[in-house]
């Protein structure tokens, strides 16, 4: 089994395949979460393809591909073809039997093409369609891809309630179960998810391994990032005064990342902290039966201090105008949106739940004190104490620094992009010996 942490044992460069292929179901995924493995995979000899659906953040993925190439071209002679994107014709979030073969062959086809070495897919219907597209690959390729599957959380895939819930669960559990050999390695951002997949025969656990989060640059988020008159101007753009205190949620705006419980929590606090405002980065998921709608987003705009500045691409910076994080998620594989906080010094309030406490564990798998870690665990679903964590916070210029300091301490040792990819590399190393 895979140990977290192991690092390469020889020289990655002269033993690794060449040739891998991201895959997500959004190209969202791979822009906000991958590009740091593709850039070090990129500079170690591999040649990294992403492929997604088009869509709204093809661009920036496209972008970020260019980026690379563009910082590589002085030190490699073939630089210009190291990272590419490649569109895959994909229907979201749909499993049913007919779309289910469509979308494998049209990735199977996209995948033969590539000729690659490592198959590394992310969420679960990238997951499910790679493995189905597997026996095509194969008989098709002159070599046989190692396919890794990484579970990002669990979702609502396995987390839904009433006999639709039931029935979807269902139909996952037999997915996974019936082609759980057709991938040679799983990957988790958390040990309650493993531990889920194991106990249930979903996965050898001999094939798992488990990796804490996507890992953050710590160099960009950072305390200190934007000078004073960076930081009141880009407050004063948003409608925050000097004197404001603000909390930054930034997520979906759907039920399971908690937006209700914290706009609750937010006209519960308006009259006690005036000063108090929260900053809400993200917009709905039409496609999301819990989304939250225009009609919610008006009456609770409507407060006073809840502000809704829709997607943002600048988060580093609006981490800097802010003085904590909330997060009153359901469950996650591991928040990237906290990590990215706590990088920047945030104290943060998330709920105590499967991926958000691995926020407050330690390496050695106990739950810190909030001084220790910097994250104050409240429970799921309850808006008062939510509202009571982030009122204390607010209230406290001295907690908020103290758990700031630790909240950074803990990013930089423990969810640093570097690391992580290092993490990650070894485990590609491991199923390729």
């Amino acid at each position: 089994m895979h140990v977290p942490g192991m690092v390469c044992r020889k020289d990655f460069r002269m033993t690794a395949p060449r040739r891998i292929c991201f895959v997500s179901h959004i190209a969202l995924n791979l822009w906000l979460f991958r590009i740091p493995l593709a850039r070090q995979l990129a500079e170690t000899g591999w040649r990294v393809t992403f492929i997604a659906p088009e869509g709204p953040h093809m661009v920036n993925l496209r972008q970020a591909a260019h980026d690379i190439r563009r910082s590589l071209r002085t030190r490699q002679d073939d630089a210009e073809d190291c990272v590419t994107v490649r569109p895959w014709q994909l229907r979201r979030g749909s499993l049913a039997p007919k779309a289910a073969l469509r979308d494998s062959r049209e990735l199977a086809s996209v995948l033969a093409d590539e000729r690659a070495d490592l198959i590394h897919t992310f969420t679960h219907q990238p997951n499910i369609l790679a493995r189905l597209a597997m026996g095509r690959v194969r008989r098709t390729a002159k070599k046989r891809p190692v396919l890794v599957n990484s579970v990002t959380g669990l979702g609502s895939c396995f987390l839904g309630k009433g006999l639709k819930g039931i029935a979807l669960r269902m139909f996952f559990y037999q997915l996974y179960a019936r082609t759980a050999s057709r991938a040679q390695g799983m990957l988790f951002q958390n040990e309650d998810d493993r531990l889920y997949f194991e106990s249930r025969n979903l996965t050898d656990p001999a094939k798992t391994g488990c990796i804490r989060g996507s890992g953050v640059d710590t160099s960009r988020f950072r305390p200190g990032l934007l000078d004073q008159y960076a930081r009141t101007e880009l407050r004063t753009s948003l409608g925050i005064g000097p004197d404001h205190v603000v909390c930054t949620m930034a997520a979906r705006l759907i039920h399971d990342k908690g937006i209700r419980e914290l706009l609750l929590a937010a006209r519960s606090l308006g009259a006690a902290l005036p000063n108090l405002r929260f900053l809400v980065a993200g917009e709905p998921d039409p496609g999301n039966p819990g989304s939250l709608s225009a009609e919610d987003m008006t009456t609770f705009s409507a407060l006073g201090n809840v502000i809704f500045p829709g997607w943002r691409n600048d988060m580093a910076e609006i981490w800097s105008i802010s003085d904590l994080a909330a997060l009153p998620s359901y469950r996650e594989g591991l928040p990237m949106s906290l990590q990215e906080a706590m990088a920047c010094g945030l104290p943060v309030v998330t709920t105590d739940v499967p991926g958000c406490r691995e926020l407050a564990r330690s390496p050695q798998g106990g739950l810190q004190r909030p001084e220790e870690c910097g994250s104050m665990l409240v429970p799921a679903g309850q808006w008062p104490p939510l509202a009571e964590a982030i009122g204390h916070l607010a209230s406290s210029p001295d907690a908020r620094r103290a758990l700031g300091n630790a909240a950074r301490d803990k990013a930089v040792r423990e969810f640093d992009a570097e690391t992580v990819t290092r993490q990650t590399i070894a485990f590609y190393e491991s199923l390729m010996d």
